[in-house]
């Protein structure tokens, strides 16, 4: 069964990385639609790459055509999806992805019924659909290869609301995430507090939140780019940062050769 997708090898790049509780660095995707992507990514050194479905442009046609280029490669993708729906959920694990990330996750409940559209049985209702992109349309071992991919794909939730920061006990002890993820911006809004990470308020709630998920056995995350901030949270448990998004990073690219130039 040695098909070259995240699946079906004996590895997952981005939670092997995790599984040795080193930090992974990524970025968000919401515009760039190439299928030289993942060779871009890859070179430039990031761990993974979330397409952005809730804020950004792509569709499962998009994201079918982008997703091959990833196999084997180092850079591992991932889905942030638009909202908790069987429909939206299946196709996109069958395309092969890494796994998905939950915007706003609220409650223990939306974290059951992200596990019971991600996961095959027993700890799900998965729907089983094997010559698809997540075979490589290889024959596998059907056993195997579903004990495989429900222990392969990546459930990462959003903290993003004063309610989530509420209710993060009853949240992390579902068994079955792997990362909570701090949506600093939103989370900020939603408590009504400044949205500067580095110190104030903000920056006691991202350290109770990744506190609160290493006793419950689960990686903490966020979107930071401070190399200062990022290194001072390290040791409160933060391992998957995300330190831009695509069109950031982009636009910083291209104007530093002109401002160079003009000043």
């Amino acid at each position: 069964m040695s098909v070259s997708t995240f699946f079906t090898t004996d590895t997952n790049p981005l939670r092997d990385a995790l599984n040795e509780t080193k930090p992974v660095f990524g970025l968000f995707v919401s515009e760039i639609k190439s299928p030289w992507l993942a060779a871009m990514v890859n070179e430039a050194g990031y761990d993974f790459c979330v397409f952005d479905m809730e804020h950004g442009t792509f569709s499962l046609s998009d994201i079918s055509a982008m997703t091959a280029a990833f196999c084997g490669g180092h850079c591992t993708p991932l889905v942030r999806i638009p909202s908790i729906r069987r429909d939206i959920i299946t196709p996109l694990l069958d395309l092969g992805i890494g796994g998905i990330v939950v915007p706003n996750v609220e409650t223990a409940d939306d974290v059951r019924t992200c596990i019971e559209y991600m996961k095959y049985p027993p700890q799900g209702s998965r729907g089983v659909s094997l010559s698809r992109p997540h075979t490589g349309f290889a024959s596998v071992e059907r056993t195997r290869f579903l004990e495989l991919a429900n222990a392969r794909n990546l459930l990462i939730i959003q903290i993003e609301s004063q309610q989530a920061v509420e209710n993060l006990d009853e949240i992390l002890s579902v068994p079955g995430i792997d990362a909570a993820f701090v949506g600093c911006g939103d989370l900020s809004l939603s408590m009504r507090i400044s949205s500067d990470p580095v110190s104030g308020p903000l920056r006691e709630t991202l350290e109770h939140i990744l506190d609160k998920a290493g006793q419950y056995n689960v990686h903490g995350g966020a979107n930071v780019s401070h190399p200062h901030l990022i290194e001072a949270l390290i040791p409160c448990g933060l391992r998957v940062i995300a330190v831009t998004t695509d069109t950031k990073g982009f636009l910083v690219g291209i104007s530093r050769p002109l401002h160079s130039i003009k000043h």
